[in-house]
């Protein structure tokens, strides 16, 4: 009598690999969403203290906020106003850092027109349109705020030719638009611990949230 063998059919390999793959991208995918979700806030800007790098008065423009980075001199950041210790109400308020700790910042006038001073040397500009002031018989608000902070203070802070001394832990936030900015030159140094995050993705107007946000990724890895 002849013995019957079951022959079993082998897997397809390609379908197999097929199926491995879309699994693994699907856990990565879900992996990215978890870590994008952790580290990331999406949030709208108010105000047109930022003007022109970021635009609420005609569009609204929103950023994406790396809540697991401080910033550091040149980057844009947002601040707790409580913790900040700046506002009796709780909001944030986005800035540029200017100035880190252990510098001196200064806000003066070379030929009627008015600049900020790090530890003596002229700061160079090129995100705001309005870095300097023309003198045109009054001085601007933000160095009257400036000199006003100075004199109120004049018994706990560290002034002298090169200007105001950031104390360790803080730093010195400006708006871009200076002509319309509530900051440092009115409050003060604010702490690091305040800061929120850092801005790593602006979204202007019309413009993709994720489109953005890979290529600050594609520039962060190639650039």
């Amino acid at each position: 009598m002849e013995q019957e063998i079951e022959v079993k059919k082998k897997p397809n390999k390609f379908l197999k690999f097929l199926i491995n793959f879309v699994f693994i991208l699907l856990l990565l995918v879900c992996i990215g969403v978890f870590v994008f979700k952790l580290v990331y806030v999406e949030t709208a800007v108010l105000g047109a203290s930022m003007y022109p790098t970021l635009n609420s008065t005609e569009y609204n423009d929103s950023v994406l906020i790396n809540t697991k980075e401080k910033g550091t001199v040149g980057d844009i950041v947002v601040v707790d106003s409580l913790k900040a210790d700046i506002s009796v109400e709780h909001t944030y308020i986005i800035k540029r850092i200017i100035a880190k700790e252990n510098e001196r910042v200064d806000l003066r006038f070379d030929n009627d027109q008015m600049y900020i001073y790090i530890d003596g040397v002229k700061l160079e500009e090129d995100y705001t349109t309005n870095p300097a002031y023309i003198n045109r018989g009054s001085t601007p608000y933000i160095y009257n705020a400036f000199q006003n902070y100075l004199i109120t203070n004049s018994a706990n802070i560290d002034y002298n030719e090169n200007g105001l001394l950031i104390p360790s832990g803080c730093v010195f936030v400006m708006g871009d638009n200076r002509q319309n900015s509530t900051d440092s030159a009115s409050f003060g140094p604010v702490s690091v611990d305040s800061i929120l995050g850092r801005v790593d993705v602006i979204i202007h107007h019309g413009e993709s949230m994720l489109g953005n946000f890979f290529q600050y990724l594609f520039n962060r890895i190639f650039g």
